[in-house]
């Protein structure tokens, strides 16, 4: 069975309900420094939000632009650099990859703007982003306070397959 470009178009056009957030903090890339293992983690979270929820092409660049601003804070500025570039390349709305823009919703919405009943479902599901956060970060603590240097990759490697 094939399945097209407009199959996936028109999975997205009846599709109101975004999935449940996740993340895993910098995907594919370290979420900060030996010195401070998260230091850029909030930077990648709050990235992570807006792909999640996706939308206007305009809306990925400025996502992406407010992550770069956000690693320089925390970051050498060359880091910043290469995150924002891996962002803009790798996060295209038309990727099967787990971290694509609009990743909440089913692969085909490609720049699409949200309709009014799919910006309601994300708004509701937006009341349980807090938790989830707040339970990857514990998750991570608790792996970075394990004294064996073994153990605390594995930990990690759970939580974030991608690490």
């Amino acid at each position: 069975m094939c399945f097209g470009a407009s199959t996936l178009v028109t999975a997205f056009e009846v599709t109101n309900t975004i999935k449940d957030f996740s993340t895993d903090g910098c995907s594919m890339s370290p979420d900060g420094t030996i010195d401070q293992p998260l230091a850029f983690l909030d930077c990648c979270i709050e990235h992570d939000v807006a792909y999640w929820k996706g939308g206007s092409a305009w809306l990925r660049r400025k996502a992406d632009r407010e992550f770069k601003a956000c690693l320089k804070e925390v970051a050498p500025k060359a880091v910043a650099k290469l995150y924002y570039k891996a962002v803009r390349v790798n996060g295209v709305p038309y990727s099967v990859a787990p971290y694509r823009w609009g990743y909440g919703w089913p692969i085909g919405m490609g720049y699409r703007s949200l309709n009014e009943k799919q910006i309601q479902s994300a708004e509701e599901k937006s009341i349980l982003i807090e938790e989830v956060i707040e339970a990857f970060r514990k998750a991570q603590l608790e792996c970075l306070a394990l004294e064996n240097d073994l153990e605390r990759k594995i930990c990690i490697l759970k939580i974030n397959p991608a690490s």
